[in-house]
């Protein structure tokens, strides 16, 4: 079963790749983080550094047949497969704890990964260059260590998933929207952490 999410990624991200256009389309801020990663510059603020450097590497890979723009469009599409195996990962965790059936488990997280990957919004940001397929990732992955934090209670996950934050803060700074979900996360398991000055300066 531990295919499933290797398989879910090369399926989301080949539909993708195939709806993506090979072309700057304009839309809301793409055509300057685009240039922004073409020059390796700096975007609008609060700048995107971390979308821009892995644009500006993205844009340079050997891929034939597209160009700078569109290989931008495909590091959307990478990101946000990565997303839905992230999504699909959440839910298979929680779902082991509602159900021992195994193939309600898997099906039903299949489901749940691949309605948010097809859901409008979320497909079209998938493959024109905007900064939220980053956010949405780490956000995704900050919730997947969270949450496997919360079934085994090893600290180096809660560190780990606070650097993944940190590094979302770098991008987007509407991750910290997020916060008082991830603290309710925290305090469900362990409310003593919060009087753990030096894990909390750790984090």
């Amino acid at each position: 079963m531990k295919i499933i999410p290797i398989f879910l990624f090369i399926v989301i991200f080949g539909i993708y790749g195939l709806t993506l256009p090979n072309i700057n389309t304009g839309y809301a801020d793409s055509d300057e983080l685009i240039a922004a990663a073409k020059v390796i510059g700096v975007a609008h603020p609060p700048g995107y550094p971390l979308y821009t450097m892995l644009a500006a590497v993205f844009g340079r890979l050997p891929i034939p047949d597209l160009s700078f723009a569109g290989k931008v469009n495909l590091l959307n599409a990478f990101l946000h497969s990565l997303t839905v195996v992230c999504i699909y990962l959440i839910s298979l965790k929680i779902s082991q704890n509602l159900t021992q059936n195994k193939y309600a488990q898997i099906f039903s997280s299949i489901i749940g990964a691949l309605t948010v990957g097809f859901s409008f919004s979320f497909w079209m940001y998938s493959i024109v260059t905007e900064v939220f397929s980053l956010n949405n990732l780490l956000i995704a992955l900050t919730f997947l260590i969270l949450i496997q934090w919360y079934y085994n209670s090893k600290n180096r996950l809660l560190l780990l998933a606070s650097l993944v934050y940190g590094v979302g803060i770098s991008n987007q700074q509407a991750i910290i929207m997020m916060a008082p979900a991830f603290v309710f996360v925290v305090l469900a398991k362990n409310i003593r952490l919060f009087f753990n000055l030096k894990f909390i300066i750790s984090c």
